[in-house]
């Protein structure tokens, strides 16, 4: 990630002013919502997006709290959220293989519980405490 230049990358959009700190807590969830779909690992998602996006965001917004935790809870929610429906997750093919039903009907069922969550989380959570709500 360092010899590729992400952390630079990531310090850049987030502490050049090109991305409001307000929003840092959505594109956070939502960034972690589909690496995470797509790594199918919620801890490897964590694991990559700690240290890329919370010092930047603690430093582009001045040393909020609420931002901070807000973001951290985005880091949290999302890699769990998407790991949850991602259909290359270990817990996900377990589940399969355990209940004797198809992968693909497995993640069509828990994808709707996962839109929702997310749905609400932005546009109730994540968002409003962005600006302060």
């Amino acid at each position: 990630m360092e010899s590729i230049g992400v952390d630079r990358l990531f310090a850049t959009w987030i502490v050049g002013g090109s991305i409001p700190y307000q929003v840092l807590p959505m594109l956070t969830f939502l960034i972690a919502l589909l690496m995470a779909i797509a790594t199918g690992t919620s801890w490897g998602t964590m694991a990559i997006l700690f240290p890329l996006i919370l010092v930047p965001t603690y430093e582009t917004s001045g040393g909020s709290a609420e931002i901070f935790y807000a973001t951290t809870s985005a880091i949290l929610g999302g890699a769990v959220a998407g790991d949850h429906m991602s259909p290359i997750s270990d817990t996900t093919v377990m589940f399969a293989l355990a209940c004797n039903v198809t992968l693909k009907g497995h993640v069509n069922t828990q994808a709707p519980y996962v839109i929702w969550v997310a749905f609400f989380s932005v546009n109730f959570g994540y968002i409003q405490i962005g600006y302060n709500a």
